[in-house]
């Protein structure tokens, strides 16, 4: 039987990804050569028990062979939704008739096409939202490349601490959104995000008119 991971980095076999992110992290600092001298093995075993542990095939592969109660698996997504439930809260956004940022609405709608650097968001609305239009303020999540690593995970043999050997880190902006009134639905927008300073970035919009 293998070492117990789970017991190098002192979490529970039920664990989620961000307590096992918080094990490491507290770990890795703890055991750095660069920090407690005579440390190097305890290091290396932290970094393997979280680059198994933090990846879910790996993980898997570990629990079945060495672990008898499997972990709770947890589903995830990168694609962000908003969705205003209500028409007071789409009035919270509008401001009349200031012109938005991103330039000409018609000019801008297109088929959806997913690509690198993309991000895909659906804005749901109710048929007297899109019949009266407006703006929304519009909070967005994606990822970017983790600038300390370069994207690459590691430093040397380590995994990078920043990025915790993904490559990527998360980010979060909000984007001031014209509604023209009479939107149809499944209309689709491409916006660049170069405005708020991520210029390798697309936020490709859905509007989806749904009754209450």
């Amino acid at each position: 039987m293998k070492r117990n991971l789970y017991r190098i980095l002192g979490v529970k076999k039920d664990a989620d990804l961000a307590t096992i992110k918080k094990a490491y992290r507290r770990a890795a600092k703890r055991f750095h050569p660069d920090i407690s001298a005579g440390t190097e093995r305890q290091f290396r075993d932290v970094q393997e028990a979280y680059e198994i542990l933090s990846d879910p095939q790996k993980r898997s592969v570990y629990d079945r062979e060495n672990v008898s109660k499997p972990p709770i698996r947890m589903a995830s997504t990168k694609t962000a939704f908003v969705t205003p439930h209500s028409l007071d809260f789409f009035e919270q956004f509008f401001f009349g008739l200031k012109e938005p940022w991103f330039g000409s609405f018609p000019d801008i709608f297109a088929e959806s096409k997913r690509r690198p650097g993309s991000l895909a968001v659906e804005v749901i609305l109710t048929p007297e939202e899109a019949e009266q239009g407006g703006e929304i303020l519009l909070p967005v999540q994606f990822e970017i490349f983790c600038e300390p690593c370069h994207g690459s995970g590691r430093f040397a043999r380590f995994i990078c601490d920043h990025c915790l050997g993904s490559g990527k880190v998360g980010r979060e902006t909000k984007i001031r959104l014209r509604i023209p009134a009479g939107v149809r639905n499944g209309l689709v927008q491409r916006i660049p995000l170069w405005n708020s300073g991520y210029q390798e970035i697309d936020l490709t919009l859905t509007f989806l008119v749904r009754p209450n």
